[in-house]
C-alpha cells in the first residue's frame, strides 16, 4: 500500500494546493513513518465489532454512575 501511495501522481486541488505542495506533504509523511525514532514500539490492535460493543457497554455503565445536578 505504501509503495502505491509513493508512486501515485500528485494532482492539484484548484485554488487550494498545487501538485508540488501535495507531493512534498506526501513525501514528508511517508518518510516520517520510516524513521526509527517515530516507531511507537507497540503491537497493532484492530477495532472489531465485539470490542466496540464491549467499550460501549463499559462506558454506559460508567456514565450511569454519574448524576447531573
Amino acid at each position: 500500500m505504501w509503495e502505491k501511495l509513493k508512486q501515485a501522481t500528485a494532482r492539484e486541488i484548484d485554488d487550494l494546493l498545487d501538485a508540488g505542495e501535495i507531493d512534498r506533504w506526501r513525501t514528508r509523511v511517508l518518510t516520517w513513518y520510516d524513521a526509527p525514532e517515530n516507531n511507537p514500539g507497540i503491537e497493532p490492535r484492530y477495532i472489531s465489532y465485539a470490542s466496540v460493543v464491549e467499550f460501549t457497554e463499559r462506558a454506559a455503565r460508567y456514565l450511569v454512575g454519574f448524576e447531573l445536578r
